[in-house]
């Protein structure tokens, strides 16, 4: 994720140039500062509590510093997350890790309610995806490598793909009736962890 070049997009320090400069007139938009523009919203889109963190902490930080609204969503409330804790419990704590670690970005955290090692690319997960997209509007979408050494991880960039593209058409399943998106949001995929895939 290039945050230097989404830097200067939306700050509007840079415009592409103009190729015939004696015949056009400039009449494109230019944004002195974020505040001319609404705040834009990323949203880290992963399997579990903690991906976030690991994968792209960093991005989300740099983000937030030149206006971003942050949102963290996980599939699943990592329940198989322990190996001695029962499956309700484990999943309370990382969920409250989840919005602890989102608040220093700061954020907010989402869980989809998925069960972990059972997240799967389907109709009832597109929908979930859908209305979670359609409701925090996010310009940007980072989610994981569609190559990863975790099955959970590659249904979730399949997830987050499938979301991206049906967000903004009306008559796409959600599980609500938000309004669509204006565009689809850029998506962006994580490098797996240490590059394994």
């Amino acid at each position: 994720l290039c945050v230097v070049h989404l830097e200067i997009i939306f700050s509007g320090r840079v415009n592409p140039p103009i190729k015939n400069k004696a015949a056009a007139i400039d009449t494109r938009p230019r944004y002195s500062t974020m505040a001319a523009m609404s705040m834009p919203t990323v949203l880290a889109f992963m399997a579990h509590p903690a991906d976030a963190e690991f994968l792209c902490a960093g991005a989300l930080f740099l983000l937030a510093d030149i206006g971003f609204e942050v949102h963290v969503a996980a599939m699943a409330p990592g329940d198989c997350g322990s190996p001695d804790k029962p499956a309700d419990e484990i999943a309370a704590i990382r969920r409250e890790e989840g919005r602890r670690a989102a608040a220093l970005y700061p954020g907010e955290f989402h869980c989809l309610e998925e069960r972990d090692l059972q997240i799967h690319y389907s109709p009832a997960t597109t929908k979930k995806a859908c209305s979670l997209f359609r409701k925090l509007r996010p310009e940007i979408v980072i989610t994981q490598s569609p190559v990863d050494y975790m099955l959970d991880h590659e249904e979730t960039a399949r997830i987050a793909r499938a979301a991206c593209f049906n967000a903004p058409i009306p008559n796409a399943p959600c599980e609500d009736d938000s309004a669509p998106l204006d565009r689809i949001p850029h998506l962006y995929y994580a490098n797996a962890v240490e590059s394994v895939g």
